[in-house]
């Protein structure tokens, strides 16, 4: 029985694919935003810089319930051995709101950045909300990420293309129960390296880098949705609109 009202689902959604594109609902109050530092400890005080870090945080951070400041460890790929110090998701009133906290910038210049070689990146990033899928609703920090940043090629009308694109691919995940949560997000600034946004799985170990997608095949699932011809379409498409501007898997420091 619940297979045949899972051949009857994908039939329908199949059906209304075939005549228009999916709906992405943006939603008419702002995103929520992540606040992103890439710092490069000194190699003699990274013990030093993790406890403060971790200090700071406790004293001047994660006080509102689902905002979540933490410190993340860049183990492969693009930026290894930096870190990333994150907090989000909020609101920009929140970032306002930690301007007037008394003792916060002093503690983080006097008791962090003693401890920093470089502070290589800062930015905002807006959450795409309707283009991100939470397998479990789980909102706390992963315990790894793997990241990677994406730029969307000069063309009118070529950001869209790859929202249409993402969102069609959700409705897939949505339907086939995808292994892995991930959000899509936008730098709210341009750091030169034009990025046209940032997709970031979550992982809970290791161990899901092999078994995630053991019994799954994504193709598969897609072409159950909409076919093969469409997914070979949808794949191809991407590669002429976007570029792999490099990736990395960090680690949550508990």
């Amino acid at each position: 029985m619940k297979k045949i009202i899972y051949i009857m689902i994908l039939a329908i959604v199949f059906a209304s694919c075939k005549k228009e594109q999916p709906k992405i609902d943006w939603p008419d109050d702002p995103m929520p935003i992540y606040e992103v530092i890439f710092l490069k400890p000194k190699n003699d005080a990274i013990e030093a810089f993790e406890k403060a870090v971790k200090e700071h945080n406790s004293k001047y951070h994660n006080k509102t319930e689902g905002v979540s400041a933490y410190l993340r460890r860049i183990v492969s790929g693009k930026k290894a051995g930096q870190y990333i110090w994150v907090e989000g998701p909020m609101s920009f009133e929140y970032v306002d709101s930690k301007q007037e906290i008394e003792g916060h910038m002093e503690s983080w210049n006097n008791s962090i950045m003693p401890h920093v070689d470089e502070m290589t990146d800062s930015n905002y990033l807006r959450v795409l909300t309707p283009l991100s899928y939470s397998k479990d609703g789980n909102t706390s920090p992963s315990k790894i990420t793997n990241v990677t940043q994406y730029k969307i090629k000069k063309g009118w009308g070529n950001n869209q293309k790859v929202w249409d694109i993402n969102n069609k691919l959700l409705q897939v995940d949505k339907i086939s129960n995808y292994p892995l949560s991930y959000t899509l997000l936008r730098p709210l600034a341009n750091n030169g390296e034009d990025i046209g946004y940032v997709f970031v799985s979550n992982h809970e170990d290791w161990a899901s880098f092999d078994n995630a997608f053991k019994d799954y095949n994504y193709n598969q699932e897609i072409d159950k949705v909409y076919g093969k011809e469409e997914r070979i379409r949808m794949w191809k498409k991407l590669r002429e609109l976007q570029d792999n501007d490099g990736s990395w898997v960090s680690k949550l420091v508990e």
